[in-house]
C-alpha cells in the first residue's frame, strides 16, 4: 500500500520533473537559435518539446490519480509550510502550467514555469513528509503491541507459575496424606481409617486403593479376632 501510495507517486513525479526542465531545455534553445537554425533540428526541439511537455502532465496526472485511493493523503494532508494538499496543489500546478504555455510575456512565462516546479516540488516533499509520518505512527504502533504482547506474557506465566505452585501443593499434599496412611498400616495400626481422597486423578484412585486395602486389612482382623474368640471360647466348655 505505502508502495503504491508513496514510492510510486514520487518516482512520478520526479521524473515529471525532469520531463519539465527538459522541455524548458528545448524552449530555451529554439528560442535562442531564432531564424539561423536548421530546419530539420527545429522539428527536433519543437518534437522534443511537446513529448516533454506531455510526459510531464501525464506523469504528474497518473501519480495524483494514484493519490486519490487515500482521502486523508489528497484532501488532508499538508505541506508543512506551504499548508496545501495534493489536490491544491495539482490544480495549481495545472493552473500555472496552462499560464506557462500561453504566455509570451517573458516575466510571466518564467513565473508560470517557477510556479509549476515549485508545485511539484512541493508535492514531492509532502509525500516524503507522509511517508516519514507513516512510518513513525507505524513504528509507534508496533511498539505498543510488543508491548502488549509483552504484558500478556508477564500475565500468562504469572497465572501458568500460580497454577503450577497449586498443582505442586496439591500433590504434595495428597503424596503426603497417602504415604502416612500407608505407614500406618505398615505399622499394623488399623486405628485410623485412611483419608480419602475426592479426585478422579492418579491421586484419588492411590487414595481409594489405600482404603481398600484398609478395609480388606481390617475385616481380616476381624475375622482372625472372631475366630479366636470362638475357639477359645470352645476350648473352655
Amino acid at each position: 500500500v505505502y508502495y503504491n501510495e508513496t514510492y510510486r507517486s514520487t518516482s512520478l513525479i520526479l521524473n515529471a520533473d525532469r520531463d519539465f526542465y527538459q522541455a524548458a531545455v528545448s524552449e530555451k534553445e529554439l528560442f535562442l537559435s531564432g531564424k539561423q537554425i536548421d530546419e530539420s533540428l527545429k522539428e527536433k526541439l519543437i518534437q522534443d518539446y511537446d513529448e516533454n511537455v506531455q510526459q510531464t502532465m501525464d506523469r504528474v496526472k497518473e501519480a495524483v490519480e494514484n493519490l486519490k485511493e487515500n482521502e486523508e493523503l489528497y484532501n488532508q494532508y499538508v505541506h508543512k509550510e506551504q499548508n496545501e494538499t495534493i489536490k491544491s496543489l495539482y490544480d495549481d500546478f495545472l493552473s500555472n502550467m496552462q499560464s506557462w504555455k500561453a504566455s509570451y510575456n517573458i516575466d510571466a512565462h518564467t513565473t508560470a514555469f517557477d510556479g509549476a516546479r515549485n508545485d511539484i516540488n512541493y508535492m514531492s516533499e509532502l509525500l516524503d513528509d507522509y511517508a516519514k509520518d507513516t512510518a513513525k505512527s507505524i513504528q509507534n504502533d508496533i511498539r505498543g503491541r510488543i508491548i502488549l504482547i509483552l504484558a500478556v506474557m508477564a500475565v500468562v506465566v504469572i497465572l501458568l507459575t500460580m497454577l503450577v505452585l497449586v498443582i505442586v501443593r496439591y500433590l504434595k499434599k495428597g503424596i503426603l496424606t497417602t504415604s502416612k496412611d500407608l505407614n500406618r498400616i505398615a505399622n499394623r495400626d488399623l486405628s485410623i481409617k485412611p483419608s480419602l481422597l475426592q479426585s478422579k486423578d492418579e491421586l484419588g484412585i492411590l487414595s481409594r486403593s489405600t482404603q481398600d486395602l484398609y478395609q480388606a486389612l481390617y475385616e481380616m482382623i476381624t475375622q482372625i479376632d472372631t475366630a479366636s474368640g470362638n475357639l477359645a471360647q470352645s476350648s473352655t466348655t
